[in-house]
């Protein structure tokens, strides 16, 4: 399949998507910000997550990972939003055989949200961790902005279908002041093993993907789609970032974030050491204010 058909195919489907969401009621939340809920949810608001596992994540036991990230909408549902039906499935490391959510798109409010407030689910309850606006930023992303990735990706090699030239020049008017000439200006893994954008983009281009659409969680990153970029953008500047460097040598260790780190990314450590900081400001205050006030009284 050339790139014009591939195009032509996912801006139809996205059409489509459009004239399905308007049969039904406006959405009013922010789309972005949803998405980045659906990304870490607890970095984006900044919010402290629930000690231990997400309750559903001990319903399964092919994946093994424990603690924060079994709360993150992605860990369950992936990059692509197809769940175990996608890059997710029984050959991933990241399989969990939980559903997608690429069907939510055009659904009513009502009906999203009771995927969220616990009403379909009571296991599946976020109510208590969101406010009001919070639950309908993500109800309105779910409804308005999934995309279906096969569109853009190769689902078998993960390559994508833009044209690499094209992506190159969008890459140094909009990517490259943050990330740099090889992409190696920003971590997105941890110091001991770091993830550049050719390690991301080569090894997880459904992760890229979503970041580029719609930012990093509680970061000043742009969005691609709050730009106004294209698919076709989107495509070829997915398409030039494959071609950078790989620089961490676990790049192409196989499946799908292969021996990559992204722990960083989910890390709650920067909340909590921002916690102990204005705790410790705080108190440092109080004992400096008592003592002004002491020195006073004995004057």
């Amino acid at each position: 399949m050339n790139r014009l058909t591939v195009l032509m195919l996912a801006t139809g489907m996205a059409l489509l998507l459009v004239v399905r969401t308007s049969a039904q009621e406006p959405p009013n939340g922010d789309p972005i910000a949803g998405a980045r809920l659906y990304d870490a949810w607890y970095n984006e608001i900044d919010r402290m997550p629930p000690n231990g596992n997400h309750p559903l994540w001990e319903t399964q036991t092919a994946n093994n990972r424990t603690g924060v990230s079994t709360w993150r909408c992605v860990s369950c549902h992936g990059w692509d939003y197809k769940g175990a039906a996608g890059n997710y499935g029984p050959d991933s490391s990241e399989y969990t055989g939980f559903p997608g959510v690429i069907d939510m798109v055009g659904r009513s409010e009502s009906e999203v949200r009771g995927w969220l407030d616990g009403t379909m689910n009571s296991s599946h309850d976020f109510s208590q961790f969101f406010s009001a606006s919070e639950v309908k930023n993500l109800v309105t992303f779910l409804r308005t902005r999934l995309l279906d990735t096969d569109l853009l990706i190769d689902p078998v090699s993960g390559r994508a279908f833009g044209a690499v030239g094209r992506g190159h020049e969008l890459y140094q008017d909009q990517c490259l002041d943050c990330h740099g000439e090889d992409g190696s200006a920003v971590n997105f893994g941890s110091a001991k093993n770091p993830v550049f954008l050719g390690d991301m983009a080569q090894q997880d281009a459904w992760r890229l993907l979503h970041k580029t659409r719609f930012g990093q969680p509680n970061s000043d990153m742009p969005s691609a789609d709050q730009l106004g970029s294209s698919l076709q953008d989107l495509s070829d500047i997915l398409a030039y970032a494959q071609s950078l460097p790989a620089l961490n040598p676990a790049t192409g260790d196989g499946g799908d974030s292969g021996g990559l780190d992204y722990s960083q990314q989910g890390d709650t450590t920067s909340i909590v050491i921002g916690a102990i900081l204005i705790a410790a400001v705080v108190m440092g205050g109080l004992i400096l204010n008592s003592i002004q006030r002491g020195t006073i009284q004995e004057d």
